[in-house]
């Protein structure tokens, strides 16, 4: 099978790039809020139509929907910002607004509807607010009607 991707909260695409490692799987959109990171992604994936955004712009979502159905996405990838999460950051949990972009992010799963989507963070998401974040996640993935899996990885070994 393959699977054409779209990759939220791309940065400079190392995601898609080790997707890309399999013949499987190929990057069709791409998005981010950062100019100088999605210029990196667009040297490292030329093929891929990529969007300079924020994600909580309805026009921005309804853009990369449009764009993901007419390339057929059938695969979501991405990574919410991590920092609220990281141990080295200020530890805001619930008060650290960038800890609800996921929300975001399961919104355009629920529009698109892929057959699968992989959502990435750091480890201490687990454990944030009292594992209210983890919660919250597999819960609204549950009410999508989709499975979840999850676990820790270590980077590395990929």
């Amino acid at each position: 099978m393959k699977f054409r991707i779209l990759d939220l909260f791309c940065g400079a695409g190392g995601m898609s790039y080790g997707m890309h490692k399999n013949s499987n799987f190929t990057t069709k959109i791409a998005l981010d809020v950062n100019d100088k990171l999605a210029q990196t992604f667009i040297k490292n994936m030329p093929d891929a139509k990529v969007i300079i955004g924020d994600i909580r712009d309805k026009k921005i979502q309804d853009n990369i929907v449009d764009l993901s159905i007419k390339n057929k996405v059938n695969m979501i990838i991405g990574g919410p910002p991590c920092q609220g999460f990281s141990l080295k950051g200020k530890k805001l949990g619930l008060k650290d607004p960038r800890n609800f972009l996921f929300i975001e992010y399961l919104h355009i799963v629920e529009r698109i509807n892929p057959e699968v989507f992989v959502i990435e963070n750091v480890k201490n998401l687990l454990a944030t607010s009292n594992g209210w974040f983890k919660e919250q996640i597999i819960k609204e993935i549950k009410n999508l009607g989709y499975k979840v899996s999850f676990g820790i990885v270590k980077a590395s070994d990929y």
